[in-house]
């Protein structure tokens, strides 16, 4: 039987950046941590395809409703254009792995994985 794996790589970006802040690593670390869990998801199982989908700037939900997450908690104290720049960087060495990343103009990745 074959079976493929979809990965919501900015589940996965969250959660490495707001662990590795805490322990003052996220500029040390945050690439490594990122591509050891794609190489550990892998580890898994034989998958015949593996994708990584990934939100784009911006959502469609936005443009609908403008409040659309705006009582989210927002942490100033990241710096969010190194992390943008780190998860950039690693979407495209996913795609040298042979992980084909998902991602659209304004469309989240939780609407690919839906």
């Amino acid at each position: 039987m074959e079976f493929e794996l979809c990965v919501d790589g900015n589940y996965i970006l969250s959660q490495h950046v707001f662990a590795l802040v805490k322990s003052n690593m996220l500029f040390g670390k945050l690439s490594s941590a990122l591509e050891g869990t794609i190489k550990k998801l892998r580890k898994l199982h034989p998958f015949t395809k593996v994708y990584l989908v990934s939100d784009s700037r911006g959502s469609w939900r936005k443009a609908i409703y403008a409040e659309y997450k705006a009582t989210r908690k927002k942490d100033s104290t990241i710096d969010w254009n190194f992390v943008f720049n780190t998860y950039d960087d690693f979407k495209k060495r996913c795609e040298e792995w042979g992980v084909k990343v998902v991602e659209y103009p304004s469309v989240e990745g939780d609407d690919w994985i839906a």
